[in-house]
């Protein structure tokens, strides 16, 4: 899709979710399907495409004299709704309904929208808003519910911040970096800006290399122990860099309550690993490790007996850990009756991966 094309949509978009009236909508098309070279003063400047979409419909409405109302933007750092960093833009009062019902009626603006494939899917596709709780050093992912709030939770993460040295407050991320130099001469993997130089980034490598993990700074993940940046494992600093666009809303606060996702564990690695056990590259040879049940066998059981389903059974994690005190055990023996009966065992570590394992158990 031409970029142009793309603007058309996001205006579509974003007039649609703030209830823009359609007359307003149709004279910003023509706006830029005209001034195409406007487009290119966007792409040279780096306008973000909201903040164009804002200055549009606001210019429109003063030609209309619509009343367009918009929602407050958020200043860079650290503003709040009653700052004077927020600013309501609205012109005069409202023109009557009837006044854009004769232009296009409610079916026809459904059918206008569906006709540019537009999808509530394409408006919630990189909204995001990160909470992080400096205080019990988890971070709670929210996205727009059906009422465009930030209020569904879709992940949560265990992190590690610097106490005091981490700022409160509410910012927009920034620059993003594959692998990023840090202070006291390490290194943080798919780093991503807060503000200054308090980023998102993975537990610190001794190099610039991936298989150089400081695993005993990784073993700390969860406590407050980083200079003022937010370290994460590989795998969660890698799903903000994917999935969190530049200019992601991050509010970092302090709360008793971990969030509506609880603050998740995170796996212990030997202190001789040189590798995260959460990066998915290739290279990683933790990728080829899994937990493992073990004691798992057919039996037989004496009838009227006393029968234990864990009698010989424990499982360790990817790394090694014991975890026999998560294994889930389906189904059940009774020895009152002859016959045979399955149990299932079932394992999964703090990193996802799982073991299954299943056993007979004859009953005579």
């Amino acid at each position: 899709m031409d970029k142009r094309k793309q603007l058309l949509k996001r205006v579509a978009v974003f007039g649609k979710k703030h209830h823009i009236p359609m007359n307003i909508i149709i004279f910003e098309f023509a706006v830029i399907i005209l001034a195409g070279h406007f487009k290119d003063y966007l792409r040279k400047k780096r306008v973000g495409i909201s903040f164009a979409c804002a200055v549009m419909i606001v210019l429109c409405s003063l030609v209309t004299g619509s009343s367009v109302p918009v929602k407050p933007v958020l200043a860079n750092a650290g503003g709040t709704e009653e700052s004077s960093e927020y600013k309501e833009l609205t012109t005069e009062e409202p023109t009557t309904e009837e006044t854009y019902d004769k232009i296009l009626n409610e079916e026809e603006i459904n059918e206008f929208f569906d006709s540019l494939n537009i999808k509530e899917e394409e408006i919630k596709a990189d909204a995001y808003y990160i909470r992080v709780n400096r205080l019990k050093n988890c971070i709670t992912v929210y996205t727009l519910d059906e009422n465009g709030n930030y209020d569904e939770p879709v992940k949560a993460m265990v992190c590690s911040t610097g106490g005091e040295r981490t700022p409160l407050g509410v910012y927009r991320t920034s620059n993003k970096y594959v692998m990023r130099n840090l202070l006291f001469n390490v290194y943080g993997q798919y780093a991503t800006r807060i503000v200054g130089q308090i980023l998102f980034h993975s537990s610190s490598n001794s190099t610039d290399q991936k298989d150089s993990l400081l695993a005993e700074e990784f073993n700390k993940l969860g406590l407050p122990v980083s200079h003022g940046c937010i370290r994460l494992t590989v795998r969660d600093s890698k799903w903000i860099y994917d999935n969190c666009k530049e200019g992601t809303i991050v509010e970092i606060y302090e709360d008793e309550y971990e969030g509506p996702l609880g603050k998740p564990e995170m796996i212990k690695v030997p202190l001789d690993t040189v590798w995260d056990p959460t990066d998915p590259d290739e290279a990683n040879p933790w990728n080829k490790c899994e937990p493992l049940i073990s004691g798992v066998k057919d039996r037989e059981v004496e009838f009227g007996s006393y029968f234990s389903s864990m009698y010989g059974v424990s499982a360790v994690d990817t790394c090694g850990n014991n975890i026999t005190n998560r294994i889930k055990i389906y189904g059940h023996v009774d020895t009152g009756k002859k016959g045979k009966y399955m149990l299932v065992y079932y394992v999964e570590d703090l990193i996802g991966k799982t073991d299954i394992k299943t056993a007979i158990y004859t009953v005579k």
